[in-house]
């Protein structure tokens, strides 16, 4: 059984590689995730030497975040609004000119302030583009290689917390901050390049309705709140940056105090973190795809907090780093994890809104563990707080377990329950590369209805309204079409077929008339639940294009069909 899911696990990733979108974008967002780190080295080297001030470091640091907390929500109502490649080539440009801007400063040694001011403006401009990459990753890949995509994302971010803040260190010995500012704006120039040359279009729908930004807000929270899985997801991921802010204060106490490796000593510390994400990329995305998700986002959250309480009773820093190295193993399981699960069990109209949310909380999540771990540490004692912050986090999992098992049970009962439709639906060409997920949607919406002979299943002009599938028995097509002169048969419907989807897609009124030649048994899904499922297909598929525009051809010829319009674009 492990070697089936090593196999299964690196087929995935190899099918994430095989897709030039994901290429593109995981290059951008590998060269501008190092470039950031770099600079955060680089940022607080500049203010401390023009400071000599450990608050001026913290309000640099504080100002840095801050615009993540209070304007995630809104980052993700942006790339939800708009086309997401768009949003993030105007993030990265933003950011870029910032940069530049911030690298002028440091070469004329102006204010510390004004650095700073420049990177809470970078931070504003940067909080839409981590949902746009979430929300986009489902669309550049196919639905079994998302798990794999994710791994590879994840590994790719904690790599760059090792390699960044020692590239920010290189340049700042064979330059100054000015340099480490210039190579960033750089970079964020690379990544907008690789974000033009993705060719997928995700998000930005235009509507009839203008719907305001706090009701966008609101539909983001809701679809989390309806959503018990997702809830006690996002409630975990809150819990985990808390345990992560704690970790960012605590480790250099233990490195000082417990270690006697200094207060430098926390860059190895947090090097091995970074090394254990790295290595525990071959099973994480594995992990993501089984068929138990409790039991995989319980591993990755003990895993990585356990060790913070084991690491108060050493004094031996290479134990120490074997420690951080299964915490950042444990981190990036629960990242790949919680993310797969949320992008599978949301709606992706909602994901950047939602992932935006999550940001905020996330980033909230850290400064409050940073502000109570220092208060906890003098109060209780720095060993007392690693015991408790480490087996916090674990015994709420213990607590909540019942409850994960329930909604475990129910998904995994409605999920049987809907497999033989959601199988029907698999089968058709119309539905090829749908996320399972938005397949069950469907068949959840989906009834079954018998028809007699004789009977008119839809009328040509009427209003398209459902999908329908052929399950057993004959129907009859005709069409009176553009110039027609009496009804012409267009053919027969058999079981496997399917019909209705020309008026959906093309927003037309029927062009056909089907009526049951014998006595049939027909699959009847709603209109927008057939959309919601077919439009999270990679891309249309070439079938589905030539036999929507060879029928359309037939019966109405001065039409041009709207998916031609898609896949051109």
């Amino acid at each position: 059984m492990w070697r089936m899911g090593a196999s299964i696990e690196r087929s995935a990733v190899r099918e994430a590689f095989a897709s030039r979108d994901f290429r593109y974008l995981l290059t951008g967002m590998a060269v501008s995730e190092a470039g950031s780190w770099l600079y955060g080295v680089a940022l607080i080297v500049f203010v401390f030497d023009e400071t000599r001030s450990a608050g001026w470091v913290a309000a640099a640091t504080i100002l840095r975040t801050i615009p993540y907390v209070v304007l995630g929500p809104l980052g993700g109502v942006i790339a939800d609004r708009y086309e997401r490649r768009t949003v993030m080539v105007t993030s990265d440009l933003a950011r870029a000119a910032l940069m530049f801007m911030l690298a002028a400063a440091a070469a004329a040694s102006m204010h510390a302030g004004i650095a700073i001011a420049l990177a809470f403006l970078t931070a504003v401009a940067a909080t839409p583009y981590g949902p746009a990459v979430a929300a986009l990753t489902p669309s550049v890949v196919k639905e079994r290689s998302l798990a794999g995509a994710n791994a590879i994302m994840g590994t790719v971010e904690h790599t760059a917390l090792i390699v960044g803040p020692a590239i920010g260190g290189l340049l700042l010995i064979l330059g100054s901050p000015s340099l480490a500012f210039f190579v960033n704006g750089v970079t964020f120039l690379f990544s907008a390049g690789c974000v033009v040359a993705i060719r997928t279009r995700s998000g930005g729908e235009e509507t009839e309705e203008r719907v305001s930004t706090l009701r966008r807000l609101a539909e983001g929270t809701s679809a989390v709140r309806s959503s018990p899985e997702a809830a006690i997801v996002v409630g975990f991921v809150f819990a985990a940056s808390f345990l992560y802010g704690h970790e960012l204060v605590l480790l250099v106490l233990v490195s000082e105090r417990l270690l006697g490796t200094g207060s430098e000593g926390v860059g190895f510390l947090n090097a091995a973190i970074g090394a254990g994400g790295v290595l525990a990329a071959g099973f994480t995305s594995r992990l993501a795809t089984g068929a138990r998700p409790r039991l995989s986002l319980s591993f990755g959250i003990v895993a990585s907090a356990v060790p913070l309480a084991v690491v108060a009773f050493l004094h031996a820093p290479w134990i120490a780093y074997a420690l951080m190295a299964i915490v950042g193993a444990g981190s990036i399981a629960f990242e790949v994890v919680s993310m797969t699960l949320l992008q599978r069990s949301l709606p992706r109209d909602v994901l950047a809104r939602v992932f935006g949310m999550i940001d905020s909380l996330a980033v909230g999540g850290v400064m409050l563990g940073s502000f109570i771990a220092p208060l906890l540490a003098e109060t209780i004692g720095l060993r007392a707080t690693l015991v408790v912050v480490g087996c916090s986090l674990p015994a709420v999992v213990f607590a909540l377990t019942p409850a994960l098992k329930r909604i475990e049970k129910v998904a995994g009962d409605r999920a049987r329950e809907l497999a033989p439709t959601v199988d029907v639906l698999a089968a058709l060409e119309i539905f090829s590369g749908a996320p399972r997920q938005a397949l069950e949607a469907a068949a959840d919406g989906a009834r079954r209805e018998s028809v007699t002979a004789g009977t008119e299943v839809i009328r040509e002009g009427q209003p398209a309204d459902d999908f329908f599938v052929v399950l057993d028995g004959a129907l009859d097509v005709s069409s009176m079409g553009e110039g027609i002169e009496g009804a012409a048969v267009l053919g027969a419907l058999g079981p496997g077929d399917h019909f209705g989807e020309i008026g959906l897609l093309e927003d037309l009124p029927r062009t056909a008339t089907v009526v049951a030649a014998t006595d049939c048994d027909l699959l009847r899904i709603p209109g927008q639940d057939f959309l919601a499922a077919v439009t999270q297909a990679p891309s249309l598929s070439g079938t589905l294009i030539d036999g929507v525009v060879g029928r359309l051809s037939r019966t109405h010829p001065s039409y041009r069909p709207k998916v031609l319009e898609q896949e051109a674009s």
